[in-house]
């Protein structure tokens, strides 16, 4: 069966990173025009299974809630989604590349779940020059005073089904 570029994209996603809701695939895919059918074709094929609200491939994985998080942060700073992505080096999810004003940024986003904090300020102490412009992103604002972090990193926390940034320039 030949493949669209849409197609190709959306089984090399879920492979790479595991099973993800339409939305998510849609939404890092481009939105091509018939979305659901080009999902339908690759359904009937075999290529992809649904379970429940996710598509996976034949191995069934889905990806971490982490991971999830991580690629919803990325769309709200680069929407749309960058060409270049790929998995982050722990404590990172996903490391992703942004141009801005003429210059390539990196940018390295870290879920931060709620007692994990001294763990990530561990791991952080090796990557000193390592990283990008990290972004941690926390269930609750106040998770940030527990971490000890660059002074270019950035915060983000989920309000109202929306992501507010905090530091940064």
């Amino acid at each position: 069966m030949l493949l669209t570029k849409t197609q190709k994209r959306i089984l090399k996603l879920v492979r790479e990173y595991g099973g993800m809701k339409a939305e998510s695939l849609e939404r890092l895919c481009g939105g091509s025009h018939r979305f659901d059918v080009v999902l339908r074709q690759l359904e009937m094929n075999r290529m992809l299974f649904k379970m429940g609200e996710y598509y996976c491939d034949d191995s069934k994985i889905i990806c971490g809630r982490d991971t999830e998080t991580a690629f919803e942060v990325m769309l709200a700073i680069a929407d749309p989604p960058p060409e270049i992505y790929c998995r982050g080096q722990p404590p990172f999810e996903l490391t992703f590349f942004k141009d801005r004003k003429d210059k390539l940024y990196r940018y390295d986003v870290c879920v931060v779940n709620s007692g994990r904090e001294i763990v990530i300020n561990a791991m952080l102490q090796g990557m000193k020059n390592k990283i990008g412009i990290p972004v941690f992103v926390a269930k609750r604002i106040e998770q940030t005073a527990l971490l000890t972090v660059p002074p270019d990193c950035r915060f983000a926390v989920k309000e109202n089904n929306k992501y507010i940034f905090y530091g940064g320039s």
